[in-house]
């Protein structure tokens, strides 16, 4: 998964709702740690990663909501 991960954008979609939330984490960790700052990850509609502690913030891009790393706020309870 690294190498992937070291994309500007990664589309990981309708992935997460097949995963425990430690699960979720872990990936969304080994994803942040790949990503350059300001990376941009694009979830499926019924994902979310805002109850878990990430390194990404959900925000808006030209009418669309994907996860920036290392923008704002780090979901619950903070960062890592």
């Amino acid at each position: 998964m690294r190498p992937y991960a070291a994309a500007d954008v990664v589309y990981c979609r309708n992935v997460f709702i097949y995963f425990s939330d430690e699960t979720i984490g872990r990936v969304a960790r080994a994803l942040a740690d790949g990503m350059p700052d300001e990376g941009v990850l694009f979830l499926g509609a019924s994902e979310s990663l805002t109850r878990l502690p990430t390194d990404f913030a959900l925000t808006e891009i030209g009418g669309a909501f994907a996860y920036v790393k290392g923008r704002g706020a780090h979901g619950a309870g903070g960062g890592r």
